[in-house]
């Protein structure tokens, strides 16, 4: 097990604005846009608080598209991942993540919410968003390693609500699991991270897998058309 804490990212809000550009199809937004963006920059940046979790566990087999893991002092766990547990076959050990950037961020955007400042908020959100993903880009370096050290190679990167037939209530089992409550995080009644700018992750290892890379689930994702982001990381596709 280990908690990792994460301090500073590499962009600044110039960047956020580049893809929002990006994403208009302009090359140049409204001067408000740019305020809004360097406040919720300058605001946002000293209320990260980016953490992440991470438990592995030994693989015992997969059965009826569930993948068994055991858990010392626990036995056997059954986690249903559906008709895609296949790719977690050659899995000898599977690697469950957390990751959030906290609540003071996500505090700050409902202030911002509250008084009616949507513009901000927005930015915010930008921020908090590009700053999870930096997280979970450091979690898949960190299984690469550890993949490493065994001469293993890595599966991709699974989470729940993503993966055809893995629903988000899958968030439960991983929960369970790797106990996240040690870093802030908490589930409401639909399965959801709380608070919102947080994310979960299945990454399994072994000697079988042809990647040292931890690779991406977007071709399964059954939102994959209507992805903005997919859309803005052609790599990814």
């Amino acid at each position: 097990m280990a908690m990792i804490k994460f301090d500073g990212i590499n962009f600044n809000w110039d960047s956020m604005l580049k893809e929002i550009k990006k994403r208009k199809g302009e090359e140049k937004l409204q001067p408000e846009m740019e305020e809004a963006a360097k406040k919720a920059y300058n605001e946002g940046v000293p209320r990260l608080k980016m953490q992440a979790v991470i438990e592995t566990f030994d693989v015992d087999g997969i059965e009826n598209e569930s993948l068994l893991l055991s858990v010392p002092g626990q036995g056997i766990e059954k986690i249903h991942i559906g008709p895609k547990t296949g790719y977690l076959m050659p899995a000898e050990k599977a690697a469950v993540i957390f990751c959030t950037v906290g609540s003071p961020l996500v505090d700050l955007m409902q202030q911002y919410e509250e008084e009616g400042d949507y513009l901000t908020m927005y930015y915010l959100d930008v921020l908090g968003v590009k700053a999870l993903a930096e997280v979970a880009e450091k979690m898949r370096r960190h299984v690469e390693e550890e993949a490493v050290k065994n001469g293993w190679g890595v599966g991709p990167f699974m989470q729940p609500g993503s993966v055809d037939g893995w629903t988000v209530e899958g968030q439960r089992d991983l929960f369970r699991l790797a106990r996240p409550e040690r870093i802030g995080l908490r589930l409401n009644d639909s399965c959801f991270l709380i608070p919102r700018i947080s994310d979960s992750a299945l990454i399994g290892m072994g000697a079988h897998y042809d990647s040292s890379k931890v690779g991406s689930m977007c071709h399964e994702c059954p939102r994959r058309e209507q992805c903005l982001w997919r859309r803005e990381n052609a790599a990814e596709n």
